[in-house]
């Protein structure tokens, strides 16, 4: 049998990253992986979100499908922002969210792991 080349993120790891986004101000990022297919996305700021996200990892490039909330869409659209897409290196053990603010390009977010 063939090895995939990328995994999901390990069940009940935790990540986090604080970043100014322009135009929204200063953000905390948080993802907690809750099972295989299931993850928390937390976030807290001026863009206040907590969501339970499923989601499903191409395993020939790492990237992950998701799906929001109506209700997460809902607030991410009042403030002109989309969650463009999502991906998992597992090598560096590193979660990346491709954040669209109102803005002409989208942000790169590199979420870090936590001990927690």
């Amino acid at each position: 049998p063939k090895v995939p080349l990328h995994h999901g993120p390990p069940v009940n790891s935790h990540y986090e990253l604080q970043v100014r986004i322009p135009v929204i101000g200063q953000q905390k990022f948080s993802l907690k992986i809750l099972s295989e297919s299931v993850a928390e996305l937390v976030i807290e700021g001026m863009l206040s979100v907590r969501d339970k996200v499923n989601y499903r990892v191409n395993h020939a490039n790492g990237e992950l499908a998701f799906e929001l909330s109506d209700e997460t869409k809902g607030i991410m659209k009042k403030f002109r922002t989309r969650l463009e897409k999502a991906a998992y290196c597992s090598i560096t053990d590193t979660p990346s969210i491709s954040v669209r603010p109102p803005l002409p390009r989208s942000i790169q977010l590199r979420l870090q792991r936590t001990s927690t």
